[in-house]
C-alpha cells in the first residue's frame, strides 16, 4: 500500500498561484540526460568487456538514478531577480514582481553558519506558502535538489518531522549564488523533499573472515557482466 504525503496551501489563493511540489523523477538534471551508457572517453554505443570490466557509465549506476528521482521537487513559482552588487552590504540584491512576500533576509547569527563554496553568506529564506503532512513516523529530509550543484539558490539541508497536525508551513533557508546574476526562472527547482522513517538505530563493526567477501563477490557481482545490483538487489521506488 503506497504511504499518501499531503501538501496544503495556507490559503486557497496561494493554492491556485503556488504549484504543489512534483516527483522529483521529473527534474532529472541535463547533464544526466545527455550521458552516455557506454563509453570511456567517447560514447561508443554498445557495451564492451576488456579484462573483466565494463565501459558502462554512471548512467548505469541506480543509486545514482535513486537519488535525483526521490521523493519531491519545489520549484519557485515566480521570477526572481538576482543580482550581485558588491555595493551592497550582503553582495547581492533580489527582487520580483508579484506582491507577495517570497524571500525573507534570515536573522545575522545565520551567517555564522559555514558558507559553501559560490554562495553568498547571506542566508535567505524562501516563504513556503504549503504545509506537507507525513503518514505517522514520517518526516521530510529536505536538501538541495540532487544533481544540481550550480543553482542560484543552495538550500539549507534539513530534517523537519511532519506528521503532526499542529505542524505549519516552514521556511526554505538558501544561500544565494555569488555568480549567477540575471532572472531565476519560475519552475526553476529550489529543494528537494525526501520522506524518511524515524527509527531508532545502534551500529557495530565487523569483518568478513578469509575468502568469505571473495565467494560472495564472485558468486553475485562478477558473476553477472551487467545489471547485478538493479536484477538482485535493488527495490523499486515510487513517487507520484
Amino acid at each position: 500500500m503506497n504511504k499518501k504525503l499531503t501538501f496544503k496551501a495556507t490559503t486557497k489563493e496561494l493554492h491556485n498561484m503556488v504549484p504543489a511540489p512534483k516527483p522529483a523523477k521529473n527534474y532529472l538534471p541535463k547533464w544526466w540526460k545527455d550521458a552516455w551508457t557506454f563509453g570511456r572517453v567517447v560514447d561508443e554505443k554498445k557495451l564492451q568487456l576488456t579484462n573483466g570490466t565494463t565501459n558502462s557509465t554512471f548512467k548505469k549506476c541506480q543509486p545514482i538514478l535513486d537519488s535525483l528521482t526521490h521523493g519531491y521537487i519545489i520549484e519557485l513559482p515566480f521570477d526572481i531577480y538576482l543580482e550581485q552588487d558588491e555595493g551592497n552590504e550582503d553582495g547581492f540584491k533580489i527582487s520580483w514582481k508579484v506582491d507577495a512576500g517570497i524571500f525573507t533576509t534570515h536573522g545575522q547569527h545565520a551567517m555564522n553558519m559555514e558558507t559553501p563554496h559560490g554562495y553568498h553568506k547571506r542566508i535567505l529564506k524562501y516563504q513556503w506558502p504549503i504545509v506537507p503532512y507525513t503518514p505517522e513516523g514520517f518526516s521530510l529530509l529536505v536538501v538541495e535538489p540532487l544533481g544540481y550543484n550550480q543553482l542560484p539558490f543552495k538550500a539549507v539541508p534539513a530534517i523537519v518531522d511532519t506528521d503532526d497536525k499542529r505542524t505549519t508551513n516552514f521556511a526554505i533557508p538558501c544561500w544565494p549564488s555569488t555568480s549567477f546574476d540575471g532572472i531565476v526562472k519560475a519552475g526553476t527547482p529550489i529543494a528537494q523533499l525526501i520522506p524518511i522513517k524515524r527509527e531508532n538505530w545502534t551500529s557495530d563493526y565487523t569483518y568478513y573472515e578469509d575468502g568469505e567477501y571473495d565467494a560472495i563477490e564472485t558468486t553475485n557481482f562478477r558473476k553477472h557482466i551487467l545489471n547485478h545490483y538493479v536484477n538482485r538487489i535493488w527495490k523499486k521506488k515510487k513517487f507520484n
